[in-house]
C-alpha cells in the first residue's frame, strides 16, 4: 500500500429509494484498483474470490451482503468516481427508538 492509498468511509441519512422515510446510507471507498463492472455482482456471491487460492474463502462480501439484507437494506458496489477505486455503498432503513423496539418484536 502506497502512501497515496485511501480508505474512505462516510455515513449519511438520505431520503429513503424503496420505503417512505429516510435511510442510513454509508459509503466505503478506495483508491485501489477497482472491482471491473463484470465482476461487480458477483462479488456478493458466497466462495466468489479473486485471490489466489489460500488467500481467501470468498465469504466476506457475501456475510455482509446478508446481514445487510436481514435488516431490509441493500449493498451494491460501483466504480468510485474520483480516484478510481471501488465504493460500496449500504443502505438501511433509519428507524427511530421506538420503531426499533417495534420492528424487532
Amino acid at each position: 500500500a502506497g502512501e497515496e492509498d485511501r480508505i474512505e468511509i462516510t455515513s449519511t441519512l438520505e431520503p429513503a429509494t424503496t420505503h417512505a422515510g429516510q435511510d442510513y446510507v454509508i459509503r466505503i471507498s478506495d483508491t485501489g484498483p477497482g472491482v471491473p463492472q463484470d465482476l461487480q455482482e458477483r462479488v456478493f456471491e458466497p466462495f466468489f474470490t479473486t485471490k489466489p487460492v489460500g488467500s481467501g474463502t470468498g465469504l466476506g462480501l457475501a456475510t455482509a451482503y446478508g446481514v445487510v439484507q436481514a435488516h431490509d437494506g441493500s449493498i451494491v458496489v460501483t466504480d468510485a468516481r474520483e480516484n478510481g477505486g471501488a465504493c460500496f455503498t449500504l443502505r438501511v432503513p433509519y428507524r427511530a427508538e421506538e420503531e426499533r423496539r417495534t420492528h424487532a418484536a
